[in-house]
């Protein structure tokens, strides 16, 4: 019997290919999450408690390591770690989109008192990572270091 998850893996990776073309790479993700996402409905906290295996690991700053294969995921998009902060609950996941972003980038969002900030990244095991640096910050800390 061939396991669910490599036929939906199959096809996503069949559909990537087609889509994004023959230079699509696959990367690998952490998949995992810690704490609670506050703000969630019932049944996407239900959803994430099936796909993301609950971990102190998965927390920020992360204790994630390269050896920790059980939370690692064969990804053909992009990775992301997702941070929430709000009405008492913090929470952290990280895993794959299925679609690869353009730009590596970092976005925070406000929505009925609840903090998010979604980081998007294109290299193995990046999700890991603290956040993306913007390249404002590095300019600044250019120009400062230059002035000096």
């Amino acid at each position: 019997m061939v396991d669910s998850r490599v036929v939906c893996f199959g096809i996503i990776f069949f559909f990537q290919l087609v889509l994004g073309g023959a230079s699509s790479k696959i990367i690998t993700c952490f998949k995992c999450r810690y704490g609670e996402t506050a703000g969630r409905n019932i049944l996407i906290k239900l959803i994430e408690s099936v796909a993301l295996r609950q971990t102190d690991r998965c927390g920020d700053p992360t204790g994630l390591e390269s050896t920790d294969a059980m939370l690692q995921y064969l990804c053909p998009g992009s990775c992301v770690k997702e941070k929430t902060l709000g009405e008492g609950d913090s929470g952290v996941k990280r895993y794959c989109f299925i679609s690869r972003t353009m730009q590596e980038a970092c976005r925070k969002r406000k929505l009925n008192g609840i903090l998010t900030e979604i980081c998007y990244c294109n290299s193995e095991l990046c999700n890991a990572a603290p956040p993306l640096i913007t390249s404002a910050a590095i300019l600044s800390l250019v120009i400062v270091i230059l002035a000096v």
